[in-house]
C-alpha cells in the first residue's frame, strides 16, 4: 500500500511538474545544476576504503552548503513555476499520508 501511494505521489509531482508551464526537462536545459565540489574523503570501514567525496554537504550549517542549497532551490523553483503546482502536491500528500 505505502508503494501505490508512493507512485501516486510521484505521478501527481510529474504531472504538477509538466503543467508548470515548462516543457519537460526544458527549465533544466536552461538551468544547468549547481556544481557540486568533490573532495578527496576517504574513511576505512573494516580495512575497507569507502570514498565520500559530498560529505561537506552533510553539514548543513556551513556556507558552502547552504549556498548550494540554494542554488538547487533555485533551480527546482524554476522548474515548478509558481506556487500552485506545490501546494497541490503539498495538499495531497498532507491528505493521503
Amino acid at each position: 500500500m505505502k508503494t501505490l501511494r508512493l507512485y501516486l505521489i510521484i505521478a501527481i509531482a510529474v504531472s504538477a511538474a509538466l503543467s508548470s508551464g515548462c516543457e519537460p526537462l526544458a527549465c533544466f536545459e536552461k538551468s544547468p545544476y549547481p556544481p557540486a565540489q568533490k573532495q578527496p574523503v576517504v574513511d576505512i570501514y573494516h580495512g575497507i576504503q569507502v570514498h565520500d567525496p559530498y560529505r561537506w554537504l552533510e553539514d548543513p550549517d556551513s556556507k558552502q552548503t547552504r549556498r548550494w542549497v540554494q542554488q538547487q532551490n533555485k533551480l527546482t523553483r524554476r522548474f515548478f513555476g509558481t506556487d500552485a503546482p506545490r501546494e497541490n502536491i503539498k495538499a495531497y500528500v498532507k491528505h493521503t499520508i
